[in-house]
């Protein structure tokens, strides 16, 4: 019988690039810095293996690249020595946005005016 003596209880930002290099910041219990046990953030598939442990509540992980976009997010879990987590706290991943034109291309300074956007991967944020 094992006991996991760490968890996950938040993240922020809930949302990450799938480009990767997106610092998040986990919030939890029992997050250990010891070369015996080294801990990762598992993301999914896709794994951290250098997470920042800050101290036995808090550790920043690196999001690496690759994953699919996700409306329901891949769980951000952590491991130690091959135990790990099963929190199954959700994080977002989605593409970066990419502006491919603005309209009107100029305009002047002490008039109010509507500029639009074209692109693709833009989102609302709450």
């Amino acid at each position: 019988l094992r006991f996991v003596l760490f968890d996950v209880r938040s993240i922020s930002p809930t949302w990450a690039d799938t480009r990767g290099g997106t610092k998040i910041t986990v919030s939890g219990n029992g997050f250990v810095n010891s070369s015996s046990s080294a801990m990762m953030c598992i993301f999914g598939t896709l794994v951290d293996p250098n997470p920042v442990v800050i101290n036995d509540t808090t550790l920043v992980c690196t999001t690496p690249a690759g994953g699919t976009q996700s409306c329901s997010g891949v769980p951000l879990e952590i491991g130690v020595g091959g135990d790990s987590t099963l929190n199954l706290v959700p994080l977002v991943q989605r593409s970066s946005a990419t502006i491919l034109g603005v309209q009107p291309s100029r305009g002047f300074y002490d008039t109010p005016l509507t500029v639009t956007l074209a692109g693709q991967g833009f989102s609302s944020t709450p």
